[in-house]
């Protein structure tokens, strides 16, 4: 296949048909779409702005992922990575991830992904760490989870994105973590991967339930991971559902669970589209999941 943008839509997580690139914008004004996020209808993406841009482009539909517009301004300062977008308050917040200044990382706030602006920062943070990692919002608000020192993870809170205060430590989580997802309960999962060998990585699932101490889920127990995969690249909780999204077999795999323990794959023909794919990111809304 080409380069540019896709993005898949799903009612019920199983079916998956694809939104190509020209609904999304042309390939040398948007490149591959790195976060995605909803609130009821209204999406809103991170992708790669085009290449005499440089940074990141925001990508915007009021109709659950089916069409899309582009932010009137590229952000220059920001460099799009999965896991960078919540919901927060009464509309969407950004954190940089893997990016920081003097120990501190900027956070940006938008009520619609139009336009955003500097609303609150997140720190002080370790100087051994790589920063803000991953972000999850549930019933309460939003949490980043920072690296503060190595592959040990702190996480921090926010009602609304503006205002941050350190929350629970999560202790060391082997490898890295990509991605992360906590229901209204309080239930949590972290996604990554560890280096297995010289030229591969294995996936990493980490689970908790509120008050108790995080459980790696041994990789035999997920259904369909038929060989090593490089990254678990984002997990999402909603509609009594945990939906992560990864590499399975060098393709494009989805794997679902009730209770962050078990989990199941999705078939692999659900995906349309041709050659090899990767999904870097997912959400849901009122009419099902992105």
């Amino acid at each position: 296949g080409g380069t540019g943008p896709a993005a898949w839509i799903s009612p019920d997580g199983q079916t998956w048909p694809r939104i190509d690139g020209g609904a999304l914008g042309p390939a040398d004004k948007v490149r591959g779409i790195r976060a995605v996020v909803a609130k009821g209808d209204q999406v809103v993406a991170l992708a790669d702005a085009g290449r005499d841009e440089g940074g990141s482009v925001v990508l915007r539909s009021a109709d659950g992922g089916r069409t899309w517009e582009r932010a009137e301004k590229p952000l220059k300062e920001v460099r799009p990575e999965p896991g960078a977008l919540a919901v927060a308050g009464e509309g969407f917040v950004l954190v940089p991830t893997r990016q920081s200044s003097g120990g501190r990382v900027t956070v940006y706030c938008s009520k619609t992904g139009e336009t955003w602006r500097d609303c609150g920062e997140i720190g002080p943070l370790g100087t051994e760490g790589s920063g803000v990692r991953v972000l999850a919002s549930s019933a309460a608000g939003v949490a980043a989870v920072a690296e503060t020192s190595w592959q040990e993870y702190t996480v921090f809170t926010s009602e609304d994105g503006t205002k941050w205060g350190k929350g629970a430590e999560l202790g060391k989580i082997p490898g890295i973590l990509r991605g992360l997802a906590i229901t209204d309960q309080g239930t949590l999962v972290a996604g990554g991967d560890e280096p297995a060998g010289d030229v591969d990585n294995v996936p990493v699932l980490m689970t908790a339930r509120q008050g108790e101490r995080a459980r790696a889920v041994p990789r035999e127990e997920i259904t369909g991971l038929a060989r090593s995969a490089r990254e678990v690249a984002r997990l999402t909780a909603a509609a009594n559902l945990f939906v992560a999204v990864g590499a399975v077999q060098g393709d494009a795999g989805i794997w679902t669970s009730a209770d962050g323990t078990g989990w199941k794959t999705v078939a692999g023909e659900a995906l349309g589209g041709p050659g090899r794919q990767a999904l870097s990111d997912v959400a849901h809304g009122p009419e099902g999941w992105l």
